[in-house]
């Protein structure tokens, strides 16, 4: 077969792969908290979760503020062990003050940002979700967008994982960086714990210059390949 027909099969695939559906959909980020994204090892307890933030909303004096990663040495009893899973590790408002985790009542909204540069927005979604949550997990927001209703008894939600349907968010990402919410109310009267856990993804398809690229990638190598055999 002739380099040139190769070459001009690659593209061809490339160009029928392009995104349709959310067939081919890849990784684009890993939304674990208290898990270090390059290393994809827990954060050390109290050390601070930097893909996160308490975003606007959240109980007035933790706005703006990084949560800190937490093992269950902050509740022991109550929480979801740290051992559940290797793959995630609490977030929490951490009163640096009084040295613990006792915090008001009201809401503290965790918030991240994805990008999707590179990918088609119209295909993304989260996927794969579970979380705890002290108290409880109120919404998941996508740019401003409600995609997720707690519509259940207003119940505690630390002790056990709670898991979430796929393709939450389908429809509502943007090109390039999108904001998420995870908006966790604290029942508390008094100061009590407060924190998330979460595992999952964002998965997105490529866009189609990307995958042309990704042919030409591939079809660069063949024809280094090709020119050596003929030297």
């Amino acid at each position: 077969m002739r380099y040139s027909t190769v070459l001009s099969g690659i593209l061809v695939c490339s160009l029928l792969a392009l995104p349709a559906s959310n067939a081919g959909a890849t990784v684009v980020r890993n939304l674990a908290t208290g898990i270090d994204d390059v290393t994809s090892l827990k954060i050390a307890n109290l050390a601070p979760d930097g893909q996160w933030i308490f975003g606007p909303g959240s109980q007035a004096s933790f706005v703006g503020v990084t949560p800190v990663a937490a093992d269950d040495t902050i509740n022991p009893v109550l929480w979801l062990s740290d051992a559940a899973s290797a793959d995630s590790r609490w977030i929490i408002p951490f009163d640096k003050t009084h040295n613990d985790n006792a915090v008001l009542a009201g809401t503290y909204n965790f918030d991240t940002l994805v990008d999707l540069t590179g990918f088609d927005p119209t295909t993304a979604s989260m996927r794969q979700l579970r979380y705890a949550a002290d108290n409880r997990l109120e919404r998941i927001l996508v740019n401003g967008v409600e995609v997720w209703a707690n519509l259940g008894a207003a119940t505690e939600e630390f002790a056990s994982w709670n898991s979430l349907p796929d393709f939450l968010g389908l429809g509502f990402f943007q090109p390039g960086v999108n904001a998420l919410r995870f908006e966790v109310t604290n029942f508390a009267v008094d100061c009590t714990p407060c924190g998330l856990r979460l595992e999952g993804n964002i998965q997105a398809v490529p866009e189609p210059s990307s995958l042309v690229l990704a042919g030409l990638g591939v079809a660069g190598v063949l024809s280094m390949r090709w020119q050596r055999r003929r030297r």
